[in-house]
């Protein structure tokens, strides 16, 4: 909307975090992630493989599991959290 304003952008995803309001926003990420859940998803999907070298927002494997979940968990958390004290 012309009231909204993008607030982070990413290679693959140019509206990453939008603000609507003061206490409105629109988060495109996954807050359940973790390595456990991760190395779930990777087991299932076959063909992330072949995925990775075709598609350039694709991760492999390694590069998925190599991520620090934990770490972008909690800055998000604290984001929402002052949402909450707002």
């Amino acid at each position: 909307t012309p009231e909204s304003t993008i607030l982070a952008i990413s290679d693959g995803c140019p509206r990453q975090i939008i603000q609507y309001t003061p206490r409105v926003y629109g988060l495109q990420c996954h807050l359940e992630f973790n390595q456990e859940l991760v190395a779930g998803l990777i087991h299932h999907e076959i063909n992330l493989q072949q995925l990775s070298t075709i598609h350039p927002f694709v991760q492999n494997s390694e590069a998925i599991l190599q991520y620090n979940y934990d770490e972008m968990n909690h800055a998000l958390y604290q984001f929402l959290n002052k949402l909450c004290f707002y």
